[in-house]
């Protein structure tokens, strides 16, 4: 079969599988343990099934895992099912199998693929691996609070350093302080707001 009518049968197979979902997010295992797929290789004396390995491959590829240590770190009991897996093969065995028993050709087909599944998802709206998002969420959390702290040692810094060094006249019956106003001017660039905002909070 050649390989657009390859590809018009699996879009086919994907937009019947994500339609037929009733959740707004999905497992890339479970995706791909759905399909059917056209790549028919020989497996002489391996204990490990071709689907295992071209599904394993699909699934580092759509969550763009680069490393296979890590690869093993995020499948799941769910994902080793979906995916046909009863033994994880080593990453030699894993290397081995792409370079000598697929072609570029089908290296490159399992790449579009993968491509093809990310495209379809999006068109439908759904989210591939919720955890995925949800780490990248406590992971810029985690680098914005990183970020807050520094800065916030950094004010501190120059209210010991620089506060001393400034010196504003005021009368005798004056309502703030020096502090005060500096206070107002730092806060003010720390949050862009209005210093008329921090004054009648001082005054309240």
């Amino acid at each position: 079969m050649k390989p657009e009518l390859q590809f018009e049968r699996i879009e086919k197979q994907l937009n019947k599988i994500f339609v037929s979902l009733d959740s707004k997010w999905v497992k890339t295992s479970f995706i791909l343990s759905k399909l059917e797929l056209p790549i028919n290789v020989e497996l002489k004396r391996n204990k490990f099934s071709l689907e295992s390995f071209i599904k394993l491959y699909l699934y580092k590829r759509i969550k763009g895992i680069t490393t296979y240590p890590y690869l093993i770190k995020k499948l799941d009991e769910n994902d080793l099912n979906n995916l046909n897996i009863i033994d994880i093969p080593k990453k030699r065995t894993f290397n081995e199998f792409f370079q000598k028993r697929l072609t570029e050709e089908h290296i490159q087909f399992l790449d579009n693929l993968a491509e093809n599944i990310l495209s379809t998802a999006t068109k439908h709206n759904i989210i591939l691996d919720i955890e995925i998002v949800k780490e990248t969420i406590t992971k810029k959390k985690k680098e914005v609070n990183k970020k807050n702290k520094a800065f916030k040692e950094a004010v501190k810094l120059v209210k010991k350093l620089v506060y001393p060094q400034i010196e504003i006249k005021l009368k005798h019956n004056a309502k703030f302080t020096t502090r005060d106003l500096l206070d107002v001017l730092v806060h003010t660039a720390q949050t862009h707001d209005f210093c008329t905002k921090r004054l009648k909070l001082l005054m309240s």
